[in-house]
Formats: structure tokens, C-alpha cells, sequence
């Protein structure tokens, strides 16, 4: 409490979440915005959260929760267009972003069950204010939970948050847009029975890039396509990334553990 006190509140809380357990990410985020309620936005905003679903009344389609569609205490469905609790003057995309958003749920739906054969994914689409026309940001979401099997207990969680900020082509680039790229995995698996034991492994991974490339001539369809490619080599990366950082690793100290013995 001291230290929040004397020093910035907020990078004193970044940095304290980066050592404290990942599987606890809502009760940790909890206890720090009861210390330093006046960053309560920021922080929201600064600390990805494993994604909760709503699944509404059929046959609307369920949909993820998370601060990029939220106004107030509702949420926005990506296929409706419309809040949950209703709200009359809540932010909505414009209407060739509606458009834009229409067809990137469709196109990431046929992209989760190609990559994950399961799951809930949703696309939220905005317009970026104070920049360039046609500059926008989009966010690009994927849950899926293990039904259990052999060792891993049901409820096991994937969660892929990508953010994009993508900007119309401009004759300095080349006629080229360009993109920038914010991705956080979350994975939280638990393990039980007799033949490996009860483990939980738990982590989280945040990776940046950038491009430039043509969109052609129909510039929309272009910025979904190179979005696209952008988030598939992404996640190729990130999910490459942690089996070697996580469980390869976690299979070292396991074999010494038991070489020991």
C-alpha cells in the first residue's frame, strides 16, 4: 500500500500483476483496484483478463465479454449489434465498420474451427479518433475450454486477445496500410488423477508487430485479409513459443525431479 501510494499507482500495479500468479488474474486485479480505485480505468484497460462468455437466449449466438465492448455495466454483441442490458445511446461502429465487423466475426468463426475446432471467437471494430480517415482499431478474440479428458480437467482455458490498429493506404507508404498488432495468450490447465498427479499450469504471453502492405482495390476486404494473415502468423508464433517456454520446460524440471528420486 505504501508503495502505491508513493510511487505511480499504475506501474506499480503492472508490475506487481507481471509476479503474481497468472491464474489468479480477476481475484489479483480485484484487490488492486480496491487499493488504487482512481486508476480504475487504466488499469482495465492496461490488464487483459481471461474472457468471460455470454451465451444469450436462442437463437442468438454467444458472444465474449471484454472492455472493448462494454459501455457502463452492458455489452455489445458482435452479431446483433445491440446491448445486453439494453442501452439506448451506447457506442456503436459506424456504418462501414459495422460492415467491416459483419464480415470479420464470419471470416474468424471459419478460422477458430479450422485452428481450434471449438471455441467461441468474436471481432469488436471502432474508428480511431483524431486520426487519418479511415484509420481503425479492431479487437480479435478466441476462448476455448477443454471438456476434459485423459489428464487434463475440464475447464481448462485458452484465451487469444489480439488488438489491431490499422490505417487507411497513403501514397508516402507506397500506397501500402499499415498495422500494428498487440497479442496476449492466456492459458490456465489443471491436471488430476492417479496418473500424473494434480498440477496447474499457468501463464500468459504478450507479443507485438507491425506491417505494411497493399490492400487493393477494394481497401476493406484488403485490411480483413492482411489482418488476418497478421493474427494466423502470430498465433503460429505465440503457440510455439509456449510449449517451449511452458511445458517443455516444466517436462525438464519434472524428468530431474524425478531423476533424483
Amino acid at each position: 500500500m505504501a508503495a502505491l501510494a508513493e510511487n505511480d499507482p499504475v506501474a506499480t500495479s503492472l508490475n506487481l500483476m507481471r509476479r503474481l500468479p497468472p491464474n489468479k488474474i480477476e481475484q489479483n486485479l480485484s484487490g488492486l483496484l480496491n487499493l488504487a480505485p482512481s486508476s480504475t480505468d487504466e488499469l482495465l484497460q492496461r490488464i487483459d483478463q481471461p474472457l468471460e462468455l455470454c451465451v444469450p437466449p436462442s437463437p442468438a449466438l454467444p458472444y465474449l465479454l471484454c472492455d472493448y465492448n462494454r459501455d457502463g455495466d452492458s455489452y455489445r454483441s458482435p452479431w446483433t449489434n445491440e446491448y445486453s442490458p439494453p442501452l439506448s445511446d451506447g457506442f456503436k461502429p459506424s456504418a462501414r465498420l459495422r460492415e467491416m465487423e459483419v464480415k470479420a466475426n464470419d471470416l474468424f468463426s471459419s478460422y477458430r474451427e479450422l485452428y481450434y475446432e471449438g471455441g467461441v471467437s468474436s471481432v469488436y471494430l471502432w474508428d480511431l479518433e483524431g486520426s487519418d480517415t479511415g484509420a481503425f482499431a479492431g479487437c480479435f478474440l478466441i476462448r476455448k475450454c477443454t471438456e476434459g479428458d485423459r489428464y487434463v480437467s475440464a475447464g481448462s482455458t485458452w484465451n487469444s486477445i489480439h488488438v489491431v490498429e490499422a490505417s487507411s493506404p497513403s501514397a508516402a507508404r507506397g500506397d501500402k496500410a499499415s498495422y500494428k498488432l498487440t497479442t496476449t495468450v492466456m492459458v490456465a490447465m489443471d491436471t488430476a488423477g492417479d496418473a500424473c498427479g494434480e498440477t496447474n499450469l499457468s501463464g500468459s504471453m504478450t507479443r507485438q508487430s507491425t506491417m505494411e502492405r497493399q490492400c487493393g482495390p477494394d481497401a476493406d476486404a484488403g485490411h480483413l485479409a492482411n489482418i488476418g494473415r497478421m493474427i494466423e502468423d502470430m498465433e503460429i508464433e505465440v503457440r510455439s513459443n509456449m510449449h517451449s517456454l511452458y511445458l517443455q520446460k516444466t517436462h525438464q524440471v519434472v524428468g530431474e525431479v524425478r531423476g533424483m528420486g
